[in-house]
């Protein structure tokens, strides 16, 4: 498994490492493997309770995961088995978990020729707010293309500041009692967990308007030949202007080491003019 450990070069407290999470079911594929999707009250042994019937029939577990829902007080289980030795037909175990009184609703599908997961979709992020999986080379890509436009780079910055800012306004619906300061360390986990990198932002000018960025691997890293990304100067610009409240412009230079795979720049706080009348 790729493996990404920040832990040198971090402060205590701000390490990170990532584990790449594929999206969808690129194998085991085969005639006799099947996903189950399960919907259960969540309270404590359901999950095993669940895990025994499927494995008690000889299912060969390939993968399990399961997330719980607060709202609705219920938690789903997707599984993955080979049935080949399984003394039961796929319909038959299943009819056997949604027997069990505590078990809402039970999905079965074959994997023969799956190469994504179908029922695991909207991917949601804070509640019920959907998120959209996009590639990153086509991010890229796009960016390339505009850079050629006249006012390219401005562009791609002003096309991504609203998404910073929309992220803001979603984190402080969670969190409405911090200050901007620990908003903007919220919004670096979120960036992180949608996979955009690990945000460092150094508050020490803080108070003079000055914010320095750093990320780690961020979205174009394992992209040969890409060095920055405006998108990400854009999005940046954004988070900060939702949690101070006025504009930023990158200021200086900005720079990639592909050694450390570190991405960094500054941004200033700058005065909007009043239009005239």
């Amino acid at each position: 498994m790729l493996k990404y450990d920040f832990s040198e070069s971090f402060a205590v407290g701000q390490a990170g490492v990532y584990y790449p999470r594929r999206i969808g079911i690129v194998t085991p594929r085969g005639e006799k493997v099947f996903k189950f999707v399960i919907v259960a009250e969540d309270k404590q042994g359901y999950f095993y309770k669940i895990l025994n019937v499927i494995s008690g029939h000889y299912v060969n577990l390939s993968s399990s995961f399961t997330y719980s829902d607060v709202a609705s007080g219920t938690f789903m289980v997707n599984v993955v088995g080979d049935m080949r030795l399984a003394d039961k037909t796929p319909a038959e175990i299943k009819n056997e978990i949604a027997a069990l009184p505590f078990v809402k609703s039970v999905e079965i599908e074959s994997a023969r020729d799956v190469l994504f997961d179908k029922m695991l979709f909207p991917l949601m992020i804070a509640g019920d707010l959907r998120a959209v999986v996009l590639p990153v080379s086509a991010l890229m890509e796009r960016e390339q293309k505009m850079l050629e436009s006249p006012g390219g780079r401005d562009a791609i910055m002003e096309s991504q500041r609203p998404l910073g800012a929309s992220l803001v306004t979603t984190l402080r619906r969670y969190l409405p009692w911090i200050d901007s300061e620990a908003l903007t360390q919220a919004a670096s986990d979120a960036l992180c967990a949608l996979g955009w990198g690990f945000f460092d932002f150094d508050t020490t000018d803080a108070k003079k308007g000055w914010y320095r960025v750093t990320v780690r691997y961020p979205i174009f890293s394992e992209i040969p030949g890409e060095n920055i990304s405006y998108s990400i100067i854009g999005l940046t610009a954004g988070i900060l202007e939702g949690c101070v409240g006025t504009r930023f412009e990158p200021k200086g230079k900005v720079t990639y080491n592909d050694g450390s795979k570190e991405m960094k720049f500054d941004l200033e706080q700058v005065a909007v003019k009043e239009p005239a009348f």
